[in-house]
C-alpha cells in the first residue's frame, strides 16, 4: 500500500515485490507479476506442485471415467447394462458436483 508521496515511485515497490518473489522461488511460483490496483500493488504466488488442470483436460478425464465405469460394471445374467450405466453416471455426477463445491 502506497501512502503520501510514495505513490510517485511505484517502481520501488515493484522492485521489492520482484525481490521477494525471487527469494520465495524455491517454495512457490509467480502466477502474476506485480500489478498496481489503485494505491495497492500486489502479486500472486502459488505453492510449487499445485497447478490447476485446464478445464478441457478435466472434462475429457471425466468422460473417460464414465466409459471405464460402464465397461467395468459387471452385468448379471438376464439383466441389461442400462441400470449399471445409470448408476455409474449418477455417481460420477455427484463426485463432480462435490469437487466443484470444494474448489469454490
Amino acid at each position: 500500500m502506497f501512502r503520501g508521496r510514495e505513490i510517485t515511485h511505484p517502481e520501488l515497490g515493484w522492485k521489492v515485490l520482484q525481490k521477494m518473489a525471487e527469494t520465495l522461488k524455491e517454495s512457490g511460483t509467480l502466477e502474476r507479476q506485480p500489478l498496481m490496483e489503485g494505491r495497492r500493488m500486489d502479486i500472486i504466488l502459488a505453492p510449487i506442485g499445485t497447478k490447476p488442470k485446464p478445464k478441457a483436460e478435466a472434462k475429457t478425464e471425466n468422460k473417460t471415467e464414465v466409459k471405464t465405469a460402464v465397461k467395468a460394471a459387471p452385468a448379471k445374467a438376464g439383466e441389461s447394462a442400462a441400470p449399471a450405466k445409470a448408476a455409474a453416471v449418477k455417481t460420477l455426477e455427484k463426485e463432480t458436483q462435490n469437487a466443484k463445491t470444494q474448489n469454490a
